[in-house]
């Protein structure tokens, strides 16, 4: 990812937020437009009893701007249902960009929770 002119990785996003109270797991992506301007998503799964609330993302950004640099502050953090893994356990980034960038998807096969995947590939970011 680049936007904001700073380059780096969803690692730097998960490091940031790991341990965080009530956060369950994420996975954050780049979204492009037609000028591929690009803006950063990050996608939320909370523990039950946990809601995102304003207050909460408030403290993801600080938290995240603590650890990193603002320029790692998300655009966008959005609940979601669950996030995609593959059968390795790995966290499926790659994916959830391309239905987000409404790009083909060919390997949706590999996920382990597909019920996931709807959400992803009708999820409504709004104008950018």
């Amino acid at each position: 990812m680049n936007p904001k002119g700073a380059r780096y990785n969803c690692a730097d996003i998960d490091f940031a937020l790991e341990g965080f109270p009530g956060l369950k797991d994420s996975v954050v992506v780049s979204q492009y437009n037609e000028d591929m301007d690009e803006r950063v998503i990050l996608f939320v799964k909370m523990f039950p009893g946990h809601s995102l609330t304003d207050e909460v993302k408030e403290e993801i950004n600080k938290t995240i701007e603590t650890h990193q640099t603002y320029e790692h502050v998300p655009d966008i953090i959005m609940e979601a249902p669950d996030i995609p893994y593959n059968l390795t356990g790995k966290k499926l980034n790659g994916l959830v960009k391309k239905f987000i960038n409404k790009k083909p998807v060919l390997n949706a096969e590999i996920v382990v929770n597909p019920s996931c995947l709807e959400f992803f590939r009708n999820v409504d970011l709004g104008e950018f």
